[in-house]
């Protein structure tokens, strides 16, 4: 289970630490809430490895001088441009999903520049009709697209899931899995 929440990570310790001894995997994780181009309403779900802790994540979020007021503030938008802030990500071993893009125009808007500029792969959709965009826009890429997100109550979690075989199980399946295609340069 991967779960992220907006600008924090305080909760990882305490679910590591319950899920101990079960057969679950807990996926560390936060949301960031990015610009690109005009849209400053693009979330990110970044995930890190399974051994990454509280303290990590925080670390990650000082790196892009995120302060503790933004926790869980939606309004809240990431100064840095988002190819330092995927710089920052992978340099914590993280990966990146783009949430729900295709949530309002404004975000679909700038969906070429998430897959043509940034190499994004993968994408958590709202809509499942929405697959048909990607096979329309660029029919001889490959995605991975998912509809899993969005629990804001406890009563909501497992309502929205996904499931996928990973080519190496955890985090390394999915480091696999949603891996972004940049071009060297």
């Amino acid at each position: 289970i991967a779960i992220t929440d907006l600008y924090s990570g305080e909760f990882i310790d305490q679910l590591v630490t319950a899920a101990q001894g079960s057969p679950l995997t807990v996926i560390p994780g936060v949301s960031l809430r990015c610009r690109v181009g005009r849209c400053d309403d693009i979330i990110i779900s970044c995930l890190f490895p399974e051994s990454t802790t509280s303290a990590d994540v925080s670390a990650f979020l000082r790196a892009l001088q995120i302060p503790e007021q933004a926790k869980g503030d939606q309004g809240y938008v990431v100064a840095q441009p988002l190819d330092q802030v995927l710089h920052t990500l992978e340099s914590f071993q993280g990966v990146a999903i783009p949430t729900r893009v295709d949530k309002t125009p404004t975000r679909l808007a700038v969906l070429g520049e998430l897959v043509e500029t940034y190499g994004f792969r993968a994408f958590d959709l709202a809509y499942t009709d929405s697959a048909a965009t990607f096979k329309q826009r660029w029919p001889k890429l490959k995605f991975q697209l998912f509809s899993f997100s969005d629990a804001y109550a406890l009563a909501q979690i497992g309502r929205r899931s996904a499931r996928m075989k990973l080519p190496t199980p955890g985090f390394a399946g999915i480091r696999q899995v949603v891996a972004r295609q940049v071009e060297a340069s």
